[in-house]
């Protein structure tokens, strides 16, 4: 019983620090677009802001990832991970997508590297179980 209570505790725990997170990526990308607008894309000021929002996006993630692998953690480790997987990829894209054509460089980056990743274990798996 109190298994079931830490695990609910975690996911819980770990939703709110992604909503956080979420939060303060939306804040670092308004701030990134405020320094570009007042000082120039390629000022100071502007890569301080990407830096920030980087960094932010990075975090998010990472909340991603933790709050996923709570919510899975009843699960054997390699269902866990499959999963955790599954979803940080769907948020990234998710985040991807519903930036359109406003996406920073940074989310582009790391929806790429997400993709490749993912091509490559597929890759990987196909070739251990002989389809390739």
């Amino acid at each position: 019983m109190q298994d079931l209570l830490n695990q609910t505790l975690a996911s819980a725990n770990a939703a709110a620090n992604l909503k956080l997170a979420q939060l303060d990526l939306a804040d670092a990308q308004k701030a990134v677009t405020a320094a570009t607008k007042a000082s120039g894309a390629g000022s100071v000021e502007a890569q301080r802001a990407e830096a920030q929002y980087e960094l932010q996006l990075n975090q998010t993630v990472q909340a991603m990832h933790d709050k996923a692998m709570a919510d899975y953690a009843s699960l054997p480790p390699s269902f866990q991970l499959a999963k955790t997987n599954a979803t940080v990829t769907q948020g990234i894209l998710d985040m991807a997508i519903a930036a359109g054509k406003n996406a920073p460089p940074a989310l582009l980056a790391l929806a790429e590297k997400t993709y490749d990743a993912n091509a490559a274990a597929i890759a990987a798996g196909s070739s251990v179980a002989g389809l390739r």
